[in-house]
């Protein structure tokens, strides 16, 4: 059996984790809903965040690593695979079986994936293993890692809006330049350089750097709220009624916070990580659907309003389902 103190001291750490997201996006529903901002206000909102605010966390976040502590490969191989597992299997399920197109499948498979690891997973992190120094670092690479299926969902669009007439070199082409230039790969990219040629970031622009990189999650968490109460349309967000739109949520939901930290868990195993850093990952793999997701969405007017849904339900269900994860991994230990 599992001591109840533990378990209530995991709920309590969560609660005090999630605490802020739902009261961020409670902020954005309760503007939207007495018409504090101008019409349109969720869109800027994103747009600031999806050109400002995530790069910055990006670069600060590996920028100010090492590449020792950022290239551990066999906690990095086994989260990833994982991931990709469940990124497949739900844009299979998608496109073959819901029959969304390649651009939607994409974005569905990406929101089953990308788990919340900057601002659920790093405070959640601190109060179960508070004496780690590894905490913020693996959610960090998580948070990295994750960037691969954005590549890929981003690939899906740009191939889905491609112009005709295109030779297959010349699509090619724009595909790998077009994900190379979306801001969160850039800002990647540019953060592992800054850490592997061990580059200082001058203060003032790490104070600048830091300023946006802090306001990321409440920006996106009010834009969220803002779309949920349904605000950005002319009408309330309404209900999923269809069986697709159910089928979609209930999939994507399952698969974030049931199938990834399983397949997680497995893969780490297999790959012999053990201690902290198992436990820390599969963690990290059951949060729900990170708010960046939402950034994307928005931006390409893809699944705006189920990328919506999911994060809201994925937050509100990680209540029940982390716990139970916690209880597994206390089990195997």
């Amino acid at each position: 059996m599992i001591p109840d103190d533990e378990m209530v001291f995991v709920l309590a750490v969560l609660l005090s984790a999630l605490f802020p997201v739902f009261a961020m996006m409670l902020s954005g529903g309760i503007a939207a809903r007495y018409s504090l901002l101008p019409s349109g206000g969720d869109t800027a909102l994103n747009r600031y965040v999806y050109y400002f605010a995530v790069p910055a966390l990006l670069i600060t976040g590996l920028g100010e690593a090492s590449v020792n502590q950022i290239l551990r490969w066999d906690f990095m191989i086994g989260y990833l695979l994982a991931a990709m597992g469940v990124y497949i299997g739900v844009f299979l399920f998608a496109h073959c079986l819901l029959k969304r197109s390649i651009a939607e499948s994409g974005i569905q498979s990406y929101t089953a994936s990308f788990a919340n690891t900057g601002y659920i997973g790093i405070p959640l992190l601190l109060g179960l293993f508070p004496d780690s120094p590894d905490a913020i670092i693996a959610a960090v690479i998580t948070t990295v890692l994750s960037n691969v299926m954005l590549a890929l969902a981003l690939a899906k669009i740009e191939l889905h809006y491609a112009t005709q007439g295109y030779r297959i070199h010349q699509l090619v082409g724009r595909i790998v330049f077009r994900v190379l230039m979306n801001p969160f790969i850039l800002a990647t990219v540019v953060g592992f350089l800054i850490s592997w040629m061990q580059l200082s970031i001058p203060v003032p622009i790490s104070r600048f750097l830091h300023m946006l990189a802090d306001t990321t999650c409440p920006v996106a968490l009010f834009a969220i709220g803002m779309v949920l109460a349904g605000r950005s349309a002319e009408q309330p967000l309404p209900v999923p009624g269809g069986s697709r739109e159910v089928a979609s949520l209930l999939v994507v939901s399952g698969a974030k916070l049931i199938l990834q930290p399983l397949l997680t868990l497995v893969c780490l195993r297999y790959l012999g990580v053990s201690g902290q850093w198992l436990r820390m990952g599969t963690l990290l793999a059951a949060l729900p659907t990170a708010a960046n997701v939402y950034v994307i969405a928005e931006q390409y007017g893809i699944y705006t309003k189920g990328a919506a849904r999911a994060i809201m339900v994925g937050t509100l269900l990680t209540l029940l389902t982390v716990p139970l994860v916690q209880i597994l991994l206390t089990r195997i230990a």
